[in-house]
């Protein structure tokens, strides 16, 4: 389920850039307090999603009962917010500067952003740890 969320997100940002650069500008470049507000209220409302996510994958056995769940919600959410910037970093473009351009799309496929977020959720699948 998660996947599917973050895999959205960045489809989402892939076909939408415009759009997606409101909470990506308010997030890191807010000067007016209003907005600055909005952006944290959909901080901690995606961050409590998350959080609720996290909770169901307790009762199924599927996360650890011993994770403080707060804590993991907040470090999923704070890297899925950065995802752009990794893919730009990854992929030699400016997330910043595309939405600066006004260009209509992200310049990576589908299938890179399908890798990318399939190594984000095997790290948090499988954690660091050599096996």
């Amino acid at each position: 389920l998660y996947r599917s969320i973050i895999y959205n997100g960045g489809r989402y940002n892939l076909e939408h850039p415009l759009q997606s650069s409101i909470l990506y500008n308010a997030v890191r470049e807010s000067r007016s307090s209003e907005l600055a507000a909005v952006a944290g209220q959909l901080i901690r409302q995606s961050q409590d999603y998350i959080r609720n996510l996290l909770e169901s994958g307790v009762s199924r056995g599927e996360v650890r009962a011993d994770v403080d769940l707060d804590l993991a919600a907040f470090v999923i959410n704070r890297v899925s917010l950065d995802l752009e910037d990794y893919l730009g970093d990854a992929f030699g473009f400016s997330y910043k500067e595309i939405l600066r351009k006004r260009r209509r799309r992200l310049p990576i496929t589908e299938t890179e952003l399908s890798s990318v977020v399939d190594g984000f959720v095997a790290i948090l699948e499988n954690g660091l740890r050599s096996r």
